[in-house]
């Protein structure tokens, strides 16, 4: 239960798809500003009851799972292995099935990323084969987005109203990209920080979460300290700070000869892993976080879409390797 004593559901897929039933409600009345400032982070009181489990020895419905989007109906999970999209109720009851491994129209090769819209419908960005594809609510193929004006520089993707797509391209000037529907450029816009556009590419990982009902969206630094929201294309006007501070990663370099051509190597150094997932549900961002302290990769930190500020954390029943809140739920896939 949380502290108001309102009752906490939450579920779990093991070995593939974890779902812990619920996390706590959605509710305001917090302080502001980063909560390790006064004492670090404000565990939420509840209690876990596993819903339903998916996946186990002997089961070949789930392959590798790497990805998770929910909404207040369900959960669609991105399995690359199986080159394919499985869409769940939030009960556990599949629901469909898409795709298979390959280049062809209903096909993915190495899909990246996976979000909802209101109306249901899945997207999938698969850079691989050059494409955003959108799957409908009840499994059909509902069109698909070329990616061939922007290259494969895409790493995370924002449905829109009326078939458009955000695109979070890896790239440190205007790296937010807007298609139509037929894949032409419509806006290029820089990121509302003059650090970001200093951070070089590898250090600069954005995790994006999208709340399925309104269309709003947080990129969040997935190896550094803070978060972003945006309406669109739109910022919001802040920069939310994580109840746990990280570090930017440090970048080493050294050059190198390769087929005869002298190259420059770069790899990460100092590396702390920040927000590995966020999710947003009525004006909260659920933001599934790394960091240093004993509880990493066990915490889900709370956070006002409004203006940034921390609300409370909860601390997961398991150690996943990945999470998403949606619909009073906590779907995980376990390490």
């Amino acid at each position: 239960m949380n502290a108001a004593g309102v009752p906490i559901r939450c579920g779990v897929a093991l070995a593939a798809l974890c779902l812990w039933s619920g996390c706590g409600p959605d509710r305001g009345g917090a302080d502001r500003g980063r909560g390790a400032e006064s004492g670090g982070r404000r565990w939420a009181a509840v209690s876990w009851d596993t819903v339903f489990a998916v996946g186990g020895p002997g089961d070949t419905l789930l392959q590798l799972p790497t990805r998770l989007a929910a909404d207040d109906a369900g959960v669609s999970v991105l399995d690359p292995e199986a080159g394919r999209v499985l869409r769940f109720d939030s009960s556990g009851r599949l629901l469909w099935t898409f795709g298979r491994k390959g280049r062809g129209p209903d096909e993915f090769t190495h899909p990246r990323d996976i979000k909802l819209d209101r109306r249901g419908r899945t997207w999938v960005l698969d850079v691989a084969n050059g494409r955003v594809a959108i799957i409908g609510e009840h499994g059909a193929s509902h069109g698909r987005i070329p990616l061939s004006a922007i290259g494969r520089t895409a790493d995370g993707i924002v449905p829109e109203e009326g078939g458009a797509v955000l695109v979070l391209a890896l790239e440190a000037e205007r790296p937010i990209v807007r298609l139509s529907p037929g894949g032409e450029v419509l806006e290029r816009v820089s990121f509302p920080s003059p650090e970001h556009e200093r951070l070089h590419p590898l250090a600069s990982q954005l995790v994006v979460g999208t709340d399925p009902a309104d269309g709003g969206w947080v990129g969040a630094y997935g190896l550094g300290d803070g978060f972003f929201a945006f309406r669109s294309t739109s910022w919001l006007g802040y920069r939310g700070r994580y109840v746990e501070p990280v570090a930017f990663p440090r970048v080493a370099q050294r050059g190198r000869f390769r087929l005869g051509r002298r190259e420059r190597a770069s790899w990460l150094t100092q590396v702390t892993f920040a927000a590995e997932t966020v999710s947003l549900s009525r004006g909260r961002a659920y933001v599934f976080f790394g960091g240093k302290s004993s509880d990493r990769h066990q915490v889900m930190d709370l956070y006002s879409v409004d203006d940034g500020s921390y609300l409370e954390s909860l601390r997961l029943p398991i150690r996943p390797r990945h999470a998403v809140y949606g619909g009073g739920l906590v779907y995980a896939l376990p390490t």
